[in-house]
């Protein structure tokens, strides 16, 4: 269960632009004090994760296709050399940014407690 789920709220036309949307997606992860970002690894998953990274000073992997325990600590598992192979890696930055393959997980199960919903007010330059 996620301990809190952040909504950013903002009324200008901005919100559509993949440098306001990494901009309210890195703002968020620093007001949270939280060092990991993943999303699905949509069309605008892989379009605005890269930047955001790049904001977070964050390394990345993208389309995992699992998580992974090894020898170096929790790694993740995804694709290579054009699907060809499968190869687990472990990203060693402080930040860290994911894209998720959503069909490669199983849905999650409903845990009984609420998240708490936080507004964030988004303010993009």
């Amino acid at each position: 269960m996620a301990k809190q789920i952040d909504v950013a709220t903002n009324n200008t036309e901005d919100m559509g632009k993949l440098e306001a949307t990494e901009e309210v997606i890195a703002d968020i992860a620093d007001d949270a004090d939280c060092n990991t970002v993943v999303a699905a690894a949509t069309t605008l998953g892989k379009d605005v994760l890269p930047r955001v990274a790049v904001r977070m000073e964050a390394g990345m992997a993208s389309d995992v296709i699992g998580v992974v325990r090894t020898g170096e600590g929790l790694g993740v598992r995804r694709p290579m050399w054009a699907g060809n192979l499968v190869g687990d890696a472990v990203v060693t930055s402080e930040n860290k940014v994911f894209s998720v393959r959503a069909s490669a997980f199983d849905a999650a199960e409903p845990a009984g407690d609420k998240s708490e919903i936080a507004m964030f007010a988004a303010q993009p330059d």
